[in-house]
């Protein structure tokens, strides 16, 4: 989750214009909240050649806390109502310097006062259309999955009894699968996505050996073996071998009933492998379990009664 300081000039460096409910509803899938940002219709004057949102900055309110203020060049209440409702109608046949510039600063005083009166209701209205933007958003991914797996089903050979959550995110990465695969940074940022969880990849080297005591070694007839092409000088095996060992965890969303063998994240991972990791790169999954989750408690009471010997703790 972002801080406001950080929320607030990511968004006054942005090159593009951007309408406000679409990039807020965006920064929330950040884990942000929307009663983090608050906004003020400053009217559309400069909006013909000024973005959507003119400027952010930091709000402190009294309470203490901090919340990302956004200026929209957009009409609010205040300019949408007639200006006699708010202002007295002051005619006067002939006013000094003076008079008008004390008019002016009375004016601006009313209309501060009369927008802030109207921002709790603008702030309400605007949090509804971004509402309304996040749920557009949720409903086009699931129809862009559903699209792809609907219109053509078989086109990636996948079995159906695969996890379709894990299934449908994987689907959006296949079309960039030729420049994710063999990199071990990529691979671990789109299983992440992917699984919800912490992915880290470390590639390592291995080579090939062949044992003492292989029967194999001794197949090789005389006249028909070709050195360097089908047999080596001694037992070692030396070339471009990878292996890939892929650490996920702690596993805080997943199931255990989905780790276990045959389980449902063991046969989507054997998926996943088949499309992202190069051939002749061998794997190895290893399953890191929050530590949290698994101290040992002792009591007497019927609240605290967490532990069973044999059920979720041993002996050693």
């Amino acid at each position: 989750m972002a801080k406001p300081v950080e929320i607030s000039e990511f968004i006054n460096q942005l090159p593009v214009d951007l309408k406000a409910e679409v990039l807020v509803a965006a920064i929330m899938d950040g884990g942000n909240e929307l009663k983090d940002f608050l906004i003020s219709y400053e009217g559309q004057l400069q909006r013909s050649w000024s973005r959507d949102i003119a400027l952010t900055d930091v709000a402190k309110l009294e309470t203490g806390d901090q919340k990302v203020l956004l200026h929209l060049n957009r009409d609010g209440i205040y300019d949408m109502l007639p200006e006699a409702i708010f202002h007295s109608d002051q005619d006067k046949d002939s006013v000094s310097g003076k008079e008008m510039a004390k008019d002016s600063m009375k004016l601006r005083m009313e209309e501060k006062e009369t927008r802030s009166f109207f921002q709790p209701f603008e702030n309400e209205i605007f949090y509804q259309r971004v509402r309304l933007s996040d749920r557009e958003n949720q409903l086009g991914r699931d129809l862009f999955s559903r699209m792809i797996m609907g219109l053509v089903p078989d086109f990636w050979n996948i079995s159906e009894d695969l996890p379709e959550e894990y299934v449908h995110r994987m689907v959006r990465l296949l079309p960039l699968v030729h420049r994710i695969a063999g990199s071990s940074e990529l691979t671990s940022g789109s299983l992440e996505f992917i699984l919800n969880e912490m992915v880290n990849i470390t590639s390592v080297d291995i080579s090939a050996g062949v044992d003492e005591e292989d029967p194999l070694r001794f197949c090789g007839i005389l006249g028909s073996s070709y050195l360097g092409f089908d047999s080596v000088c001694g037992n070692r095996v030396s070339g471009d071998l990878r292996k890939f060992i892929i650490r996920i965890g702690p596993v805080r969303h997943s199931r255990t009933d989905e780790l276990i063998k045959n389980g449902g994240m063991e046969k989507f991972l054997k998926c996943f492998y088949d499309f992202f990791i190069p051939v002749g790169v061998d794997t190895e999954t290893r399953y890191l379990l929050n530590t949290e989750d698994g101290s040992f408690i002792l009591g007497d009471t019927d609240e605290i009664k967490v532990t069973c010997l044999g059920y979720n703790s041993i002996v050693q």
